[in-house]
């Protein structure tokens, strides 16, 4: 019997079958066939050199992000990340001009075929165009603030070289609007030449992907000297000695802004500037009978090697008050404003933080001695009880007798007061 057993080779292979459907139940029970979706991947296009050397490119106009899903066995899934895919798009496989099939590669299991990896979307979608190739000048673009009593000369950085050169889609170039050589210049305090980064912008001002351009300059090879000034605030000074105005009219004096303006030049230089001075003759009048404004480009009397660190702060509105017979202008700022009889539980605030002009009148003996009216003008706010928005009369007080003022009012809002709230 035992002889008939062991001759018995369809037995034996019986036994055989049934032993490696049992080592295959156990693998698969043990080590099971997985499906795993990682999201997010952006193709990376390889060779598209071949397209260039016929004279072609190539733009992306579909979706370049796609997800992976990878079927492996499980000891295999626990192996692999999702920094170990990539997805690629080969343009010599571009087909019927528009379609590149794309290839995930798992780092470790490229040759793997027990490890299967597919994208979604399975193509990228490209256009075919002409290629093109144009220069564009390359423009200084500071980023960061300098140091602390120093102005950067934007309009004397150098760019070094000044130009670059693209290649690409005709598309892709025609939508080029600018180049700059972006560079930090934080905390500089003198002369410098600093490394690049070069961006492209489009005509909207938006950043363009670069990779969809061709060059031969790197970053490493932009480079961009900056030039800073030392900086100062000087006041202006006007000469008003040929202001003239017609007999019998009161001169009431210049205002004018900015009163002060900030300078750049070497510490050597600006050091010795406390003021700018202006002469009589930008203001040369003659027979003035009203208020008169002037505009008064001060950048022709800037002393040699000085400039404005504000080049927009060159020209000064200057307006000369002639006050009638009779007659004295005299402005006052609202915080010399007085207000009375503020209600309990209120507070105020004038609408519009602006000079006054107050017009007094009298004889010209009287009206000479009056230099100044502070601590004489006020607002009486009894009769404001509620929240609001209020035109209230300004009332001038202690005026020499003889003297009046023409009535005004100004804009005052009324609320509710802090510590009312927060009762």
């Amino acid at each position: 019997m035992r002889d008939k057993l062991l001759n018995n080779w369809k037995l034996k292979l019986l036994a055989f079958v049934i032993a490696f459907f049992m080592w295959f139940i156990i693998v698969n029970t043990d080590n099971p066939e997985q499906t795993k979706t990682f999201t997010d991947f952006k193709v990376e296009d390889i060779h598209g050199e071949t397209l260039r050397e016929n004279g072609m490119e190539y733009k992306k106009t579909g979706n370049d992000v796609v997800n992976v899903t990878i079927k492996a066995k499980r000891e295999t899934m626990r192996k692999i990340s999702k920094a170990d895919i990539t997805v690629v798009a080969d343009m010599r496989e571009l087909t019927a001009k528009s379609l590149v099939p794309l290839e995930v590669i798992v780092k470790g299991y490229e040759d793997n075929e027990s490890v299967i990896a597919t994208a979604t979307p399975g193509n990228l979608l490209v256009e075919i165009e002409n290629q093109t190739t144009q220069s564009f000048p390359l423009t200084p673009s500071p980023t960061g603030e300098v140091s602390s009593g120093y102005v950067l000369l934007e309009g004397e950085m150098k760019v070094e070289p000044e130009s670059i050169k693209f290649q690409g889609a005709e598309s892709e170039i025609g939508n080029i609007g600018k180049v700059a050589a972006e560079v930090n210049v934080t905390g500089l305090s003198k002369e410098t030449t600093l490394p690049a980064k070069i961006r492209v912008y489009d005509h909207n001002g938006e950043e363009m992907d670069m990779t969809t351009l061709t060059t031969t300059t790197k970053d490493e090879d932009v480079k961009v000297t900056v030039k800073l000034l030392h900086k100062k605030k000087v006041p202006l000074n006007f000469d008003v000695s040929e202001i003239k105005v017609k007999e019998g009219y009161h001169n009431g004096g210049i205002s004018y802004e900015p009163k002060e303006i900030e300078i750049a030049g070497t510490k050597e230089v600006i050091n010795k500037i406390e003021q700018i001075d202006i002469p009589a003759s930008a203001l040369k009048t003659e027979e003035l009978t009203e208020k008169t404004e002037y505009t008064v480009d001060i950048t022709k009397y800037l002393p040699e090697d000085v400039e404005l660190v504000d080049k927009n702060m060159g020209s000064v509105v200057v307006t000369v008050t002639v006050d009638e017979p009779g007659t004295k202008r005299m402005e006052v700022a609202t915080s010399a404003i007085t207000a009375v009889n503020l209600n309990n539980g209120l507070a105020y605030e004038f609408a519009k933080d602006v000079n006054v002009e107050i017009i007094l009148k009298g004889e010209e003996n009287a009206l000479e001695k009056i230099s100044t009216l502070t601590g004489k003008v006020v607002v009486d706010l009894i009769e404001f009880t509620e929240p609001g928005t209020y035109m209230v009369p300004i009332q001038v007080n202690d005026l020499p007798t003889g003297i009046t003022y023409k009535e005004i009012s100004i804009e005052i809002t009324i609320s509710e007061s802090v510590e009312e709230n927060n009762g």
